[in-house]
């Protein structure tokens, strides 16, 4: 699930990307709803929870029955 999330959160964050690009860069105002939601979405993303590489190294790991924790290296 872990894995699901971080692909999830990667996909979001392109989406916004594209929104962004598409807007120009007026979307980046303080005010502008879509600066708001590309700056909480980045921080979501970054959470330990969907954070790309960690989701699949825990589901490795859960396969191969190894207690150690996840790496720190991400």
């Amino acid at each position: 699930m872990r894995a699901q999330a971080g692909y999830a959160a990667q996909q979001i964050l392109g989406a916004i990307e594209i929104l962004l690009n598409a807007h120009g860069s007026s979307a980046f105002a303080d005010r502008h709803p879509l600066q708001r939601t590309w700056r909480a979405a980045g921080v979501a993303a970054r959470h330990a929870g969907p954070v790309p590489a960690v989701g699949p190294e825990a589901y490795g790991k859960s396969l191969l029955d190894v207690d150690e924790r996840v790496s720190l290296m991400v």
